[in-house]
């Protein structure tokens, strides 16, 4: 294996391996050995890297800030962590950390569903719940990811989702605005399409990518998601036996125009068989999406953001029931039917009609017999290329391989386990060790009885507190196996931290009442000596 040598921005010599792991139309992707864990970007032409140099630098700053460590952002991004020098000193490409996944988010909006990937429509919403989070995490440290195209978006096995790519983000640093520069058709805010028909997004004055129209984007991602991939601006030709088929415009155009057929009449078109009935969803999330694309067409402002998407997911997920026949289904239990089921059957019966009346075309030797069953791929929307600025093709940093969920992922078995275990651990503690711990060093049992319910409770505190704020799977309500030691470990910290917290207000109280007997002697002694 042949060994490049590169530099980091501090100096530190880093070799390439001689295989690209992934490449793309701008940039391929290099492991480092000796870092199992790290990744570097190599832009193909010096042209490229010239042009992305400054802002490289910029988000390696940013990445170094607290704000962005505390948003927990660097695992879920394949975030510049330095820039990336050859031996002459000049500027290549950047190295990240290796972001591990094992399905495309295009993938999931293939209909129908590809045989080898067993999704369920709950683990949509959980990949879905992430996204939200992701998304807000990036608003929250002033950042847009800007170009909502899937193949930048990979899911890990447990349905949380990361970004690759982001040196396409859209941020503003040092009073410079640093651009998305490439948008995919369909994902593009109405107010953009306006804004820069004609240009390039490089090219367009002013403002152009901002939270509003990361807000569109995921909304587009929402309804894929939970609509059989259907893109909320796809339209089907009703077919009524017309002599001549209406102009037929392109996503871009209907976005622009706002014309969506789940919201509104749209003459000679309806929606997509594959789709499930928009009315099969909860109300509040036809709200959502009643908001996000026809409120919003004309008003960013009203889309709704990242958090409230979250908060309706989070509950959509308590109230859908599965389908007694298709163990993939799960919907919302108001419903009488499986609307998935539905959707299916319409689909299947379509292809069904459209391959009877191709064969009643065909002369009469040339016939064939209908076949009894049908199965025929549809790919909901056409797939997603770089609009305006050219084609982009994504680099690829994820690492192949799916696994199957393991038992420590379900929900249903997270929060009885780990109470159980912090309840038998507490019992013990309550009356084993606390106790006879506590009155040997107070030798009271008001101050034992104390210790020992409050070190309990605290425990417990714990446990439900590292389950709700803490457990990296509450986002996705999909648990792994070290979040089981973890609540419990939780709890023993918090019952200790209490009795820890207890013996240092006890010496603090001696101490206090010690100094008050010591000043009242004084005071005595003074008053015995002045005669007062």
């Amino acid at each position: 294996m042949r060994m490049t040598r590169y530099y980091d921005h501090a100096g530190q010599r880093i070799h390439l391996t001689d295989r690209a792991l992934g490449s793309g139309g701008e940039a391929k992707v290099f492991e480092i050995i000796g870092y199992p864990q790290k990744l570097v970007k190599v832009y193909h032409r010096e042209a490229d890297a010239d042009k992305r140099r400054e802002k490289i630098l910029e988000m390696v700053k940013i990445g170094a800030s607290p704000s962005f460590q505390r948003s927990r952002l660097e695992s879920d991004l394949a975030w510049p962590l330095s820039s990336i020098y050859n031996q002459s000193h000049h500027f290549i490409g950047f190295g990240m950390n290796k972001i591990r996944s094992t399905k495309e988010l295009d993938d999931l909006y293939v209909y129908p569903a590809k045989d080898n990937l067993h999704v369920t429509i709950k683990d949509r919403i959980d990949c879905l719940i992430s996204l939200a989070d992701l998304v807000d995490r990036i608003h929250r440290v002033g950042l847009v990811f800007g170009d909502g195209n899937p193949d930048n978006l990979k899911i890990r096995d447990d349905y949380t989702v990361c970004f690759l790519d982001v040196d396409s983000f859209h941020f503003t640093s040092g009073g410079k605005t640093f651009p998305c520069e490439v948008c995919a058709p369909g994902y593009v805010a109405p107010e953009l399409i306006r804004k820069c028909k004609g240009r390039t997004y490089a090219d367009c004055p002013g403002d152009t990518f901002t939270e509003e129209t990361d807000n569109f984007s995921l909304a587009v991602h929402c309804f894929r998601m939970l609509m059989n991939g259907c893109h909320p601006f796809s339209c089907q030709l009703e077919s009524k036996g017309k002599r001549s088929d209406p102009p037929r415009k392109t996503l871009d155009q209907r976005i622009e125009a706002g014309e969506s057929p789940f919201f509104q009449k749209i003459p000679h078109f309806t929606t997509p068989g594959y789709a499930p009935d928009i009315v099969s969803l909860p109300p509040y999330f036809r709200d959502l999406f009643k908001r996000a694309f026809i409120d919003g067409i004309d008003r960013p402002k009203f889309r709704p953001r990242p958090e409230e998407w979250k908060e309706a997911l989070i509950r959509f997920r308590k109230e859908v029931t599965p389908c007694g026949k298709n163990a993939s289904h799960y919907y919302w239990e108001k419903n009488r039917v499986c609307p998935y089921c539905e959707a299916d059957h319409r689909h299947q019966s379509a292809m069904e009609e459209s391959i009877q009346a191709s064969a009643e075309k065909l002369p009469s030797k040339k016939r064939t017999p209908r076949p009894p069953v049908v199965t025929v791929r549809v790919t909901p929307s056409p797939a997603p290329a770089t609009a305006t600025a050219g084609p982009a093709a994504p680099v690829r940093s994820s690492v192949a391989g799916s696994t199957t969920p393991s038992i420590f992922s379900r929900l249903s078995l997270f929060w009885p386990i780990t109470l159980l275990v912090s309840l038998t651990i507490l019992y013990y503690l309550g009356h084993r060790t606390l106790p006879g711990l506590i009155y040997s060093v107070t030798e009271n049992e008001t101050v034992t009885k104390i210790g020992t319910v409050g070190s309990c409770i605290s425990g417990f505190i714990g446990t439900i507190h590292f389950n709700r704020k803490w457990a990296p799977g509450r986002h996705t309500h999909s648990h792994r196996w070290f979040e089981y030691l973890l609540s419990p470990l939780c709890c023993l910290l918090f019952a200790f931290a209490f009795i820890l917290a207890m013996a240092l207000a006890y010496i603090a109280v001696g101490i206090i009442l010690r100094l008050l007997g010591i000043l009242l002697v004084i005071l005595v002694l003074i008053a015995l000596i002045t005669g007062d």
